[in-house]
């Protein structure tokens, strides 16, 4: 697994604005958005830097809204994630996420980077 110091911001220049970096912590077991590429926050309306994801999303969204976060702790893996941003209540985007996890001390993951791509459910709808 690598580490966040393995990354160098510019290595990802052209996918800086999709992506979002999520703090890890253990014992009570929470999650962070460390920081939201800007593009994120355009398709959700909001910036959710700094927060904690249980006070992002409500405890009817909650446990979708980390359910990769929990598979990469699980599996320590990349995960790929799609489906539509009902949690986030946008429910008409699409979305589709690589979750990579990273480790300082190479056992245990204290940050995923998450990469977004989204599309307009409305408009993939009418496609078919």
């Amino acid at each position: 697994m690598p580490a966040r110091k393995d990354f160098e911001p510019w290595d990802l220049k052209g996918h800086l604005g999709w992506i979002a970096l999520i703090d890890v912590e253990y014992e009570p077991e929470r999650f962070r958005f460390r920081l939201v590429g800007a593009d994120i926050v355009t398709g959700l309306s909001r910036d959710s830097s700094g927060m904690y994801l249980d006070l992002v999303y409500g405890p009817e969204f909650y446990e979708t809204a980390i359910g990769s976060y929990r598979w990469n702790l699980e599996h320590r893996k990349p995960i790929r994630a799609f489906g539509e941003m009902v949690h986030a209540r946008k429910g008409h985007i699409r979305f589709e996420s690589l979750d990579l996890p990273f480790s300082s001390t190479g056992r245990e993951i204290d940050l995923i980077m998450k990469r977004v791509h989204y599309s307009s459910a409305i408009s993939l709808a009418e496609k078919e």
